[in-house]
């Protein structure tokens, strides 16, 4: 009898380490896809309003002593505010996308240079 509840129970217990293995096996799953979601899309699923687009900012190309990088003047759009928003949350510098965004010492222009 003794026996009988000790397979039991062992067999009850592998049946729920399988089961949390399972879950852990898909939220990784979850987790690797949420990271390759672009920050806007993400946004859009939290239900922020601070998401940015940057392809709907105006860049203008420009040379800098480190090289070829793109500049954004001031701009009233939603994504411009929102980005330097971020930019400043940030210390005024951030990675995404590929890009490498600042904020200049004016703290109204961003620069924006591909990785």
């Amino acid at each position: 009898m003794m026996s009988e509840e000790k397979t039991l129970n062992e067999a009850l217990a592998d049946a729920w380490i399988e089961a949390v293995e399972g879950y852990l096996k898909r939220a990784r799953e979850i987790r690797r896809a949420w990271d390759l979601l672009p920050e806007e899309e993400k946004a859009k699923l939290e239900g922020r309003s601070d998401a940015w687009d940057p392809s709907k900012i105006k860049w203008v190309p420009a040379e800098g002593a480190k090289g070829r990088y793109d500049r954004a003047d001031p701009q009233a759009s939603r994504d411009f505010q929102n980005m330097l928003k971020d930019l400043k949350e940030h210390g005024g510098r951030l990675i995404r996308d590929g890009y490498r965004y600042w904020v200049f010492p004016d703290q109204a222009t961003v620069g924006r240079r591909r990785l």
